[in-house]
């Protein structure tokens, strides 16, 4: 986990502020500082590294999660590309780089979320992206409600490309910059305190 410093009330308003612009419905106001339950877990690789993992085609694959950001309370945890909720009701974004390349290429992608016993609890929007060289972001955005039992899930992604191949992202090269294939961001909900 990343070590970060105390998150005052306006830090925490200004990352609410900037999360909702990236799809979540949360009023900045209505979290205090350490009173909402929240995680962000990456696929984050050295400067310069390509493409992430190679991946097989018209598949879905597991997505590799390999840095904890952060993790507020004890309602989400990560086990290697496995996340865990605890009972509880959640918003959960996921955004996951892909690439593809060849001629003629014209790359789809689409992300699900996929319980440890096989059950799919979401979808992601299609993407897709065409010409030589072409690359973009496949979004999930949700809302689910966990029960009595804690559930584990893992991101999977399917990719097709009519090209020569594809691939979880491209690197952008700057110096000493790392590269970020995948973003998660999950934050617990609760009537009281967090919504």
């Amino acid at each position: 986990m990343k070590t970060l410093q105390p998150i005052t009330t306006t830090i925490l308003t200004l990352v609410l502020l900037v999360a909702g612009t990236l799809g979540f419905a949360l009023q900045a106001s209505a979290c205090p500082a350490g009173q909402c339950e929240y995680a962000v877990y990456t696929d984050e690789r050295p400067s310069g590294t390509s493409w992430g993992d190679g991946l097989t085609h018209n598949i879905w694959n597991t997505r590799t999660v390999n840095e904890t950001v952060i993790e507020q309370g004890g309602s989400v945890s990560r086990s290697g590309n496995e996340i865990t909720l605890q009972p509880g009701t959640y918003y959960i974004n996921v955004i996951a780089q892909f690439f593809g390349y060849g001629s003629g290429s014209v790359t789809h992608s689409k992300l699900r979320l996929r319980t440890t016993d096989n059950q799919t609890l979401a979808y992601g929007h299609s993407a897709t992206v065409g010409a030589y060289y072409g690359g973009g972001d496949s979004q999930l955005l949700t809302y689910i409600t966990v029960q009595s039992t804690p559930v584990t899930f893992r991101i999977e992604q399917h990719i097709y490309n009519q090209g020569s191949a594809a691939v979880y992202g491209g690197a952008t090269g700057l110096s000493g910059e790392p590269e970020v294939f995948l973003t998660i961001r999950i934050v617990k909900i609760t009537d009281d305190k967090c919504h």
